[in-house]
């Protein structure tokens, strides 16, 4: 059995305020009713920019996927575990931290 691969290039959501650099990719494959995804990202100025100050924020999240592989609107939902790393730089702290962070969610294929 072949399953499908995707490749889905992402950006933060509130990017249209200009505020974030930032970008992002997911890939994985699904069948009929499994899935998975590794979702990467990198986020500059995450915490906002400030002079004298170096912030950002990269994640590396592996999700299962559980759907409905049947007619053309497919429901999904999906749940993983991963990497959040967040970096503080001033002149007077430099922290840099692994942390765990989740996801979870669902949603249509069309």
């Amino acid at each position: 059995m072949r399953l499908p691969a995707m490749f889905t290039p992402s950006n933060h959501p509130l990017d249209f305020l200009k505020t974030h650099n930032n970008f992002g990719v997911a890939f994985g494959a699904t069948g009929p009713v499994f899935g998975f995804e590794e979702d990467l990202s990198y986020a500059k100025n995450f915490f906002g920019d400030a002079p004298a100050t170096d912030n950002s924020v990269s994640s590396a999240m592996s999700n299962l996927l559980v759907g409905v592989g049947v007619g053309p609107v497919r429901p999904y939902f999906i749940a993983g575990l991963g990497l959040v790393r967040p970096h503080v730089s001033t002149i007077v702290i430099d922290s840099r931290r692994n942390t765990l962070g989740y996801d979870i969610g669902g949603g249509l294929s069309l």
